[in-house]
């Protein structure tokens, strides 16, 4: 059985200075970090949410790291 996946809302702070936005699918918060940091190396912390509605996020644009 496959586990479900979620969709989360991001901003990371890269290095020097500025914030990076956006929407990414993920199993977990963790793995939404991981994910982030892994794809940029210029992060140097992320912050997520989970979507609140999650029929709505899939419509809309978001990100699918491997």
């Amino acid at each position: 059985m496959e586990r479900p996946t979620y969709i989360f809302i991001y901003e990371a702070k890269i290095h020097p200075n500025g914030k990076i936005k956006g929407r990414i699918e993920a199993f977990s918060s963790v793995d939404a970090q991981q994910r982030v940091m892994r794809h940029n190396l210029f992060v140097k912390s992320v912050t997520v949410k989970v979507h609140k509605n999650q029929a709505q996020a899939r419509k809309e644009k978001y990100e699918v790291y491997p």
